[in-house]
This record gives C-alpha cells, sequence and structure tokens, in this order.
C-alpha cells in the first residue's frame, strides 16, 4: 500500500496568507513552516498541531536576503538553506543553527 495515496485525501480549505509569498518549506517533524516573500523576507510559522496548517502562527519574520526568493528548500538535517532567487541564482546559507534562517549566515551562490 502506498502510503501516500492522495485518492482519499480531502481539502479542508487554503492557506496563503495573503499576498506576495512565492516559496514554502516545511520542517521534516511538520511543527514549522517557511514561507518565501517575494521582497526577500521569510516568514516562520508554528504549526500547534504538527503538519495541520489551520493551528499555524506566525512566529518570526527573517529579513535581509539578497533578493526576492521563489524556492526555499532545506537540507534534510536543517543544516544548510538554498534559496532560489527570481533572477535563477540559487544561494546556499548555512545556517549555524538549523532551521533558523539567518541572512547573515555565511553564503555562496551559483548559477
Amino acid at each position: 500500500m502506498n502510503s501516500y495515496d492522495l485518492t482519499t485525501a480531502i481539502f479542508y480549505g487554503s492557506f496563503f496568507g495573503g499576498i506576495g509569498f512565492s516559496g514554502l518549506a516545511v520542517k521534516d517533524d511538520g511543527t514549522e513552516f517557511y514561507r518565501a516573500k517575494t521582497n526577500g523576507d521569510i516568514e516562520i510559522l508554528s504549526l500547534a498541531i504538527p503538519w495541520d496548517l489551520t493551528t499555524a502562527t506566525l512566529s518570526s519574520t527573517v529579513t535581509g536576503f539578497s533578493t526576492s526568493i521563489s524556492t526555499i528548500l532545506f537540507m534534510n538535517n536543517g543544516s544548510i538553506l538554498y534559496c532560489i532567487g527570481v533572477n535563477k541564482t540559487v544561494y546556499k546559507y548555512n545556517l549555524s543553527t538549523p532551521w533558523v534562517p539567518n541572512s547573515s549566515d555565511p553564503s555562496s551562490s551559483f548559477v
């Protein structure tokens, strides 16, 4: 049996939270949700019930990324954050604290 059988999925509603969002990521344990904004910020939302977006509350906003972000992706252990800018450049951030984005962490970029 496939553990991701979408034929039994139920639509409960959408969770977008406004305009200007371009990328999404979820912490591997389902307790945090990350929204990349087109202005280069990343919003971190805490989920009171893991994987249930209806329980999300904004916990912080990280500012100062160098470009508008179109996609975000974490390494599976949360130690590296990859951001793809709307300029099609990939930015790699080595996070000093896993799962905590910080625009001042050492980074590199490549196309």
